[in-house]
C-alpha cells in the first residue's frame, strides 16, 4: 500500500495528526482499513480464488491495493468469494470477515503480510529479530507448500497463533528444503514486501500466509 503514513507511526503522531495525515493521503476506505477500527468496513472486488487443501486462497482488489486472504472451503465462503463479486471486509474477527449480500464468511487466515504489519505500531528492539520455528510439512501443490507448527514471531504482523499455525510457503526449491527440514530460523523485517522469512545458508523463504488449522485438519494429509 503506497501511502506516506502507516500504522507504525502511531507512536510518533497524536491521533488528530494521524487522522489528518491519513485523510490527505488516502481514500476514506483506505483510512478505515489502516486504522482497523472495530466494525469498520472496506469494499473489495474478488479477483481470483483457488481451492487449496480445505482452504480458499483468494486475491481481492481493494482501495489502491490488493489483498490476499485465506478462508475455509465451505459453501458459504464459496458463495461470497466468487470472481468479480463485490464483497465487504468486516473488521472484528481475527483476519476479518467477508460479506456478500446476506452471506458472511469468516477468514481462516491472512496473506499480504506486509499490509498487516503496516497496520501495527513499529516495535522496539532489534530491527530484524529472529526466533526458531519448528514445523512439519503437510501438503503441497504446484504453487505452494503448507507446513504446520510453531512460528514465534507471527504476533508482529498481528497474528495470534497460540503455538499452532498453518503456514503457506511458495513452492520453490529453497522452501521445499526448509519444509522437509522441519526447523528454521524465522526473521521479522520492519520494511519490505516480506515481513516474515525463513533464513539461512540457502535462498530466503518468505512466509506468504498464516492460517488457523481446520477442525478436520485437512492439511494433515
Amino acid at each position: 500500500m503506497s501511502v506516506g503514513i502507516t500504522m507504525r507511526h502511531r507512536a510518533a503522531l497524536g491521533l488528530p495528526a494521524l487522522l489528518a495525515s491519513l485523510l490527505l493521503a488516502c481514500s476514506p476506505e483506505q483510512v478505515q482499513w489502516q486504522l482497523g477500527l472495530p466494525s469498520s468496513r472496506t469494499g473489495f472486488v474478488v479477483l481470483t480464488v483457488e481451492p487449496r487443501g480445505g482452504y480458499l486462497d483468494a486475491v481481492l482488489k481493494g482501495p489502491n491495493f490488493n489483498l490476499r486472504t485465506f478462508l475455509p472451503d465451505t459453501e458459504d465462503c464459496r458463495q461470497v468469494m466468487m470472481p468479480e463479486a463485490e464483497v465487504q471486509y468486516l473488521e472484528g474477527h481475527p483476519g476479518g470477515s467477508f460479506q456478500r449480500g446476506d452471506v458472511t464468511c469468516d477468514s481462516a487466515g491472512i496473506g499480504s503480510l506486509a499490509e498487516w504489519r503496516n497496520r501495527r505500531v513499529r516495535v522496539s528492539g532489534p530491527p530484524q529479530p529472529r526466533a526458531q520455528a519448528t514445523f512439519r510439512r503437510t501438503i503441497s501443490d504446484n504453487d505452494v507448500i503448507f507446513v504446520r507448527g510453531r512460528f514465534p514471531l507471527t504476533p508482529l504482523v498481528g497474528w495470534s497463533s497460540f503455538g499452532d499455525t498453518v503456514v503457506v510457503l511458495p513452492n520453490t526449491p529453497s522452501c521445499q528444503r526448509r519444509a522437509d527440514a522441519g526447523v528454521g530460523s524465522l526473521e521479522f523485517r520492519q520494511s519490505g514486501d516480506d515481513p516474515l522469512i525463513l533464513v539461512g545458508a540457502d535462498e530466503p523463504c518468505p512466509l506468504i500466509g498464516l492460517l488457523r488449522p481446520l477442525p478436520t485438519d485437512s492439511t494433515a494429509r
